[in-house]
């Protein structure tokens, strides 16, 4: 990560406005009141699993600036089994993760829609992270050690996403032409949806930032394009 301290801010500002809003208490009284058992412990686990990963959050990129929806056609087969997985235990209420992973997939369709510059490893990078720590807070939740209340800090994933969104917005009013000026040349942007196609060693570098498991299925996605 180049900002060390973003995922800190992210989610203490995150964790803060969550907890001042009790999404996790509001979510698990309207989910007793509507159904029988864990079903909101299943949800949260549910619901962190679907939108933190590498396919979660290139599929719609690559999709909105490509038309390719290969990615998401992969994501949505890995997010059936594992929604399987957890139906088992937590029952056929799982389905109401489904509108949540709509939205966040739909969040960065249209982001990359708005600014082809907005997205880029970085951003990705910083989600991991803080996602990454939610879904050990779910575990901790899940083993019993520690109630977390993880849906209070999912506002943690929201603050890199205006951060990078700001940054971009801010980078392009600097490269605009002053009066008598010539305009500035603006510098080679790194981002992955600047480019017209995603070559194989970006995304290797890029499936590097992710766990293993993660890694194998973009070498595999790989492979077969080969």
């Amino acid at each position: 990560s180049q900002y060390p301290v973003l995922f800190i801010v992210s989610l203490s500002v995150g964790s803060l406005v969550g907890y001042m809003l009790d999404i996790d208490g509001r979510f698990n009284r309207l989910v007793t009141k509507h159904s029988k058992g864990n079903l909101g412990e299943g949800l949260s686990i549910g619901i962190l699993l679907y939108c933190i990963g590498a396919l979660s959050m290139l599929g719609p990129v690559i999709s909105a600036l490509q038309g390719d929806n290969t990615f998401l056609f992969t994501n949505a087969t890995l997010d059936l089994v594992t929604s399987a997985v957890l139906a088992t235990t937590y029952g056929i209420g799982m389905i109401w993760a489904a509108p949540v992973l709509f939205c966040w997939q739909g969040m960065f369709y249209l982001i990359a829609r708005i600014s082809a510059t907005a997205i880029s490893n970085d951003l990705i990078a910083e989600l991991s992270v803080v996602g990454g720590l939610l879904i050990l807070a779910a575990g901790l939740n899940l083993l019993k050690i520690k109630d977390c209340k993880t849906l209070n800090m999912l506002p943690s994933l929201i603050v890199p996403v205006i951060f990078f969104l700001i940054k971009s917005l801010f980078c392009q009013r600097t490269l605009l032409p002053a009066k008598g000026r010539s305009p500035q040349r603006a510098p080679r942007s790194t981002s992955l949806i600047t480019r017209k196609k995603f070559p194989p060693k970006i995304l290797a570098r890029s499936a590097s930032l992710y766990p293993i498991s993660i890694n194998r299925i973009v070498t595999f996605i790989m492979s077969l394009s080969d």
